[in-house]
């Protein structure tokens, strides 16, 4: 509780001020959905917070120290909805002490955390919770991080430090010949590790500090990633646009080269065998007709007419070569 109060009053300071009275008001007394909500006087005795509504002058003495929680509620919102009273009144009649001897200290630990939190408020923080012995020097080390967990300890405050600093701070390590955490903790001391170290670095080690205190509750652990189950996409529709074979094999962007008859190499017919002119002139199939007739891979001299009357007994299956014997060339 001692830590506790030393905190909310250094808050009521204007180095401190990281809530303001509205704000102890709305987390106290809320009346934003038109229903009062009491964290404070339900927990006061009645003969603890009667003075208080008296002293307001919202509620006669005789008649404060009899009211439930539920009238005290009732009045205290009605005071506030009038404007007879407002938050700076509220905030300095519950003054630290008081306060903090009846509700939860969680509770207020909660509110003073909310706020955003600055250097000196640090400094009063972890100075009163070492003085208190509720911080020590080597917990307040493990605990001390930065960088997401990247520098950790002393390391912190040597990153944060400048050459400066650092002599200094192993001059007095020497001259004390104490390298202890409590040593080292001591040289440095607490208004230089509040001015120089990282603010989320402070914050972590006094999260740390409320978890053991039972201020706060632990955070919970992050959960481990899983894999993710591979999603299998249905196979596009197809469409009438381009044959089913063109699109599996031709990349997309890629234009189709089709073949039409003007575009077509011009094929070249072999001369009938029998034509005066031609038929002692040797003659060749052009390169690709040789490729397709297969066995026939030199050129063939024109056969004679004498060639053409010879009867062949020569029963053959092939009925090219057959063709190329009776002098009837193939038409490709």
């Amino acid at each position: 509780m001692r830590f506790c109060v030393a905190i909310e009053e250094h808050r009521r300071t204007p180095d401190g001020r990281v809530r303001t009275p509205a704000q102890f008001l709305a987390h106290f007394f809320s009346t934003e959905s038109g229903t009062p909500k009491d964290e404070v006087f339900r927990h006061m005795p009645k003969e603890v917070r009667g003075p208080i509504l008296s002293a307001w002058g919202i509620r006669g003495a005789k008649a404060a120290l009899r009211d439930d929680d539920a009238k005290v509620a009732s009045v205290v919102h009605d005071a506030l909805s009038a404007g007879d009273l407002d938050d700076a009144t509220f905030e300095s009649a519950l003054t630290a002490d008081k306060l903090l001897a009846w509700i939860p200290l969680a509770s207020f630990w909660s509110f003073w955390r909310a706020g955003a939190i600055t250097r000196p408020a640090l400094l009063r923080a972890l100075s009163t919770a070492y003085e208190l012995r509720l911080l020590d020097a080597r917990v307040f080390f493990e605990t001390l991080k930065s960088r997401g967990g990247e520098l950790t300890g002393t390391d912190v405050l040597g990153n944060a430090f400048n050459k400066d600093d650092l002599i200094e701070w192993m001059r007095k390590v020497h001259a004390g010949g104490d390298g202890s955490p409590k040593g080292i903790l001591e040289a440095v001391g607490w208004e230089k590790i509040a001015l120089k170290a990282p603010t989320e670095a402070l914050l972590g080690a006094l999260d740390a500090l409320a978890v053991r205190l039972g201020l706060a509750e632990a955070a919970a652990p992050a959960e481990p990633a899983t894999a993710a189950t591979p999603v299998v996409e249905p196979p596009p529709a197809k469409t009438n646009d381009a044959p089913e074979h063109a699109s599996a094999q031709t990349p997309a962007g890629a234009e189709v080269e089709i073949e039409t008859a003007e575009h077509a190499a011009p094929k070249t017919d072999p001369p009938s065998a029998l034509d005066p002119e031609t038929r002692d002139e040797s003659w060749s199939p052009p390169a690709s007709d040789l490729a397709k007739t297969g066995p026939y891979a030199t050129p063939l001299s024109a056969r004679s007419k004498r060639d053409v009357d010879v009867d062949v007994d020569v029963e053959d299956d092939a009925e090219e070569t057959k063709l190329y014997r009776n002098g009837k060339p193939i038409r490709r």
